[in-house]
């Protein structure tokens, strides 16, 4: 009477490989891989803290290589917990204005990311997950030209743009080899607002750019869990 219950309650319970299942995804890890990102940007030219032009959206795109490490921990044969830090190397860039007529590439060249993420299992070998945290990004200075391309020596510097990003995607376990799992997430990214200052001959020339990023990647990396 106890097995017959037992088998019952079994045949109600989704057939999660029990313990490999627990033990495939609880564990540590390192992927590697890469993307495509684009960015958008609004931006107010001020003098003296008076706006002198419309806000401007501007943007650029381009691909990125990325590498992670992280953690997981399985608390059930359908949830999972993690945390995780990236960083990226990217050729992202698109055409920035200054003053009205001036314009220059402004590339975003690096970024990094720490955050945490709440995953579904769909079967025994497919996460589905969302993620957040904390994210940092590089842009390069801008040297702005004329419309013709004369340089003009006014440029903006390099700057750090703090922010928090959320996220979502999925991770496969591939059957060929274990270990090895296969993932891909799209993130949005809000870096807020800076003021960065126009300088020619490295002297502030009054004019400051009040710039907000935005960016958006899809990101796809090949996993190896040390499990």
């Amino acid at each position: 009477m106890v097995c017959a219950a037992g088998s019952a309650l079994a045949d109600g319970m989704p057939s999660y490989g029990g313990s490999r299942a627990l033990a495939r995804w609880t564990g540590c890890y390192l992927g590697i891989g890469g993307g495509y990102g684009m960015y958008n940007l609004t931006t107010q030219l001020t003098a003296g803290g008076a706006p002198i032009n419309v806000s401007v959206d501007q943007g650029g795109r381009g691909w990125f290589g990325t590498a992670q490490a992280g953690c997981d921990y399985q608390l059930s044969h359908r949830w999972l917990v993690g945390a995780f830090v990236d960083g990226d190397l990217s050729d992202i860039t698109g055409k920035h204005s200054g003053l009205i007529t001036l314009n220059g590439d402004l590339p975003l060249r690096s970024s990094w990311a720490a955050g945490a993420r709440l995953g579904h299992l769909i079967s025994p070998t497919l996460l589905t997950f969302v993620s957040a945290g904390f994210t940092q990004a590089n842009f390069d200075g801008a040297n702005y030209v004329t419309l013709g391309g004369a340089p003009t020596g006014i440029s903006v510097a390099d700057h750090t743009f703090n922010g928090y990003f959320i996220g979502g995607g999925t991770e496969y376990a591939l059957s060929f080899h274990p270990g090895l799992f296969w993932k891909t997430e799209y993130r949005f990214a809000d870096y807020g607002r800076a003021n960065l200052p126009e300088i020619a001959g490295g002297v502030p020339i009054g004019i400051v750019e009040s710039t907000h990023p935005y960016v958006q990647t899809i990101r796809t990396e090949l996993v190896w869990r040390f499990n």
